[in-house]
């Protein structure tokens, strides 16, 4: 298992397209009850963080559209199959402490042309041991800035450190979020924001240090 290519493909190119122009459209209404006005305030909200790294994941699987190993070697392909546009990631995943608290999975739809640039639809649900269990809905993107410090740190001669944190959610939220659809245990019922970032800490030439981090704000 190769994860240096692997790691590029997670970070660089999951910014894919995803759902029909019509399902967008309908998506782009969604909001959580209340979210759109002032009552719901970020600031205010409870926060629940996770996070996820390349060795995190266990189940990897997509339709041939993204050039990525899939995990584990020898996985059913999605190649030629009627769900040869979709996508799954399945990952262990650790709180702000780096103990792991659970796993979660990703679902992803592309449509065609896929360009670097182009948006796809995600649904997460997340597992939390005992605690119960997250659903949310984002919209994402590779944006220019996060393409161009990739392009740079490559271009280096020498190992890149620091943190850079790649934003790429953009909705469906009306605030550029994504949509906290409901939960189960201490979590049912919840509604508010989620999102997604990968925070770049390294790269040395061939592997990217990164961490994947999604962000919930419920109320």
């Amino acid at each position: 298992m190769r994860f240096v290519a692997v790691l590029a493909s997670v970070v660089l190119l999951f910014a894919l397209p995803a759902c029909s122009p019509a399902k967008r459209a309908a998506d782009d209404q969604e909001q959580p009850p209340e979210s759109g006005t002032d009552e719901f305030n970020l600031a205010d909200a409870r926060k629940e963080v996770f996070y996820w790294r390349v060795s995190d994941i266990y189940a990897l699987t997509d339709g041939g559209f993204v050039f990525i190993d899939q995990i584990p070697e020898g996985i059913t392909s999605l190649v030629g199959t009627p769900a040869r546009d979709l996508l799954l990631l399945s990952t262990f995943i650790r709180d702000e402490a780096d103990r792991i608290v659970g796993i979660a999975s990703e679902h992803e739809e592309f449509e065609r042309p896929l360009t670097a640039a182009a948006k796809h639809d995600a649904i997460w649900t997340l597992m939390i041991s005992g605690r119960g269990s997250i659903i949310a809905h984002e919209i994402e993107v590779s944006t220019e800035e996060t393409r161009a410090f990739l392009e740079r740190i490559r271009a280096m001669d020498e190992p890149w450190s620091g943190e850079f944190v790649a934003q790429g959610t953009i909705g469906p939220a009306e605030n550029g979020l994504g949509v906290v659809l409901g939960g189960t245990g201490e979590f049912a019922g919840a509604r508010g924001y989620m999102k997604e970032e990968n925070v770049y800490l390294n790269f040395d030439g061939t592997n990217y240090d990164v961490r994947t981090r999604l962000t919930f704000y419920l109320k």
